[in-house]
């Protein structure tokens, strides 16, 4: 069902593309080939479930691994936007890091 949804999403921004008289024919060739591709593999997705939609339990799942991991994409995206979102993303990896050296005892 995210799939369906980000394919709705990435649709209207397809959409919206055309409101912007400098976006390029790539644009919208990008922005329809990602809305298409992952309608397509959300709908197959969807009919190849076997457990019939129940919710499933992922006990594996880490809050810490994922706040590493947007630590890290935040020093490289503030490698460009400047300092202050290397120094926001240090921190919160740190804290992911923190994270995982607790769930690891």
């Amino acid at each position: 069902m995210v799939l369906v949804a980000f394919a709705a999403l990435m649709a209207v921004h397809f959409a919206v593309t055309f409101a912007f008289p400098g976006a390029d024919l790539i644009t919208h060739l990008l922005l329809a080939g990602v809305a298409a591709a992952s309608l397509v593999v959300g709908l197959v997705a969807l009919t190849l479930r076997g457990d019939g939609g129940a919710p499933v339990a992922a006990p594996e799942l880490s809050f810490a691994t994922a706040l590493l991991a947007l630590g890290v994409a935040a020093v490289v995206v503030g490698a460009m936007a400047g300092r202050w979102l290397v120094l926001i993303g240090a921190g919160m990896a740190a804290f992911g890091v923190a994270g995982l050296v607790r769930e690891g005892r």
